[in-house]
């Protein structure tokens, strides 16, 4: 059993396999480091990844920091907080259950954040500014998962989720976006996704659901298209709410509306209250 362990003050380069693999322990901390590899953490608890700076050694780093353990009982109580990473493949990986990762930044990587089989977690006051997706998840479920107060920039989609919550014993499982900044002309998109709740948010750009269920879009303070329709619903949906969003006109051309209702399952959509402004 190894619990109450310090690593701190290290410099790592080119390690085979990680700078970091916390496989089964209570209360690691691993703290202002310089990493050039990845931090693993799977069947633990009380751990905490905290003020360390990730500088991939090499283009082909894949991650810095893999929060792992999955559902198991002993994982919990993670954290994820205040370190910087750069140069990666992929910012931070989840497959596991109550962890917070907040604070942290991720710039200079291809991808920033993306959730595998996640519950019970929070991703809070993190900065993303990456070449690809800025939050992403595939083929999965993910649970009591809230998303707040994050400052994303894309050159991808800011949130890209397809294919989330698809069994039925899934289709009470929920994902929260709230006040969260997406900061350039790219679209936040939820594809054969269910459960998600988009609130309070601010978006330079624009929202696609494509057949999707119990997705909520309500009382979005900034919806700012350009080359894009504010908000684009198509294909067939179940329960879909679009509700008390504040939308200004897209100006790149005549062909994009504040809202495009193409959905083939039309009394699956209730619009309300949503405003469409002139710049």
């Amino acid at each position: 059993r190894a619990f109450d362990i310090m690593i701190r003050g290290n410099e790592e380069t080119n390690s085979r396999v990680g700078f970091v693999s916390v496989h089964v322990g209570q209360q690691v901390t691993v703290e202002d480091n310089n990493v050039g590899t990845r931090v693993v953490y799977s069947l633990t608890n009380g751990t905490k990844i905290l003020n360390n700076r990730f500088n991939a050694s090499s283009s082909d780093e894949e991650f810095a920091i893999f929060a792992a353990g999955g559902l198991s009982e002993t994982v919990y109580d993670n954290e994820v907080a205040n370190n910087t990473i750069t140069g990666y493949g992929l910012g931070i990986a989840t497959n596991t259950q109550d962890t917070y990762v907040h604070g942290n930044t991720i710039s200079n990587c291809n991808m920033g954040i993306q959730i595998t089989k996640t519950i019970n977690s929070r991703f809070v006051n993190n900065t993303i500014d990456v070449a690809n997706n800025g939050i992403s998840g595939v083929s999965t479920f993910a649970d009591n998962v809230e998303f707040s107060n994050n400052n994303i920039t894309a050159q991808g989609f800011h949130v890209k989720l397809s294919l989330i919550n698809q069994k039925p014993e899934e289709s009470g499982y929920r994902i929260t976006f709230r006040g969260n900044s997406f900061l350039n002309e790219k679209q936040v998109n939820f594809y054969q996704t269910n459960g998600i709740n988009f609130t309070e948010n601010e978006v330079v750009g624009g929202i696609e659901i494509g057949d999707a269920s119990n997705i909520t879009v309500s009382a979005n303070t900034k919806i700012e298209p350009n080359s894009s329709d504010g908000i684009r619903i198509y294909g067939s949906h179940d329960a879909i709410t679009i509700s008390d969003n504040n939308i200004l006109e897209p100006t790149g051309g005549t062909r994009f509306n504040c809202i495009n209702n193409s959905s083939s399952t039309p009394s699956a959509i209730t619009l309300s209250n949503n405003s469409c402004n002139q710049r």
